[in-house]
C-alpha cells in the first residue's frame, strides 16, 4: 500500500504546482487506504 501511495503522491507533486488543491475520493478497501496515504504524502509537499 505504501509504495503505491508514494508513487501516486510523487506523480501529483511533479505535475501540480505547490499550493494546489487536491480532492481525494476514497472508498473502503485497499485502494481507499492508498488514496488516504497518498493524500497525506501530498500534504507534506504543500499541496492542500
Amino acid at each position: 500500500m505504501r509504495r503505491a501511495a508514494l508513487a501516486a503522491a510523487d506523480w501529483v507533486t511533479r505535475h501540480c504546482p505547490p499550493a494546489s488543491s487536491l480532492l481525494v475520493c476514497a472508498g473502503p478497501g485497499n485502494n481507499g487506504g492508498d488514496a488516504l496515504y497518498a493524500r497525506w504524502s501530498c500534504r507534506s509537499a504543500a499541496i492542500r
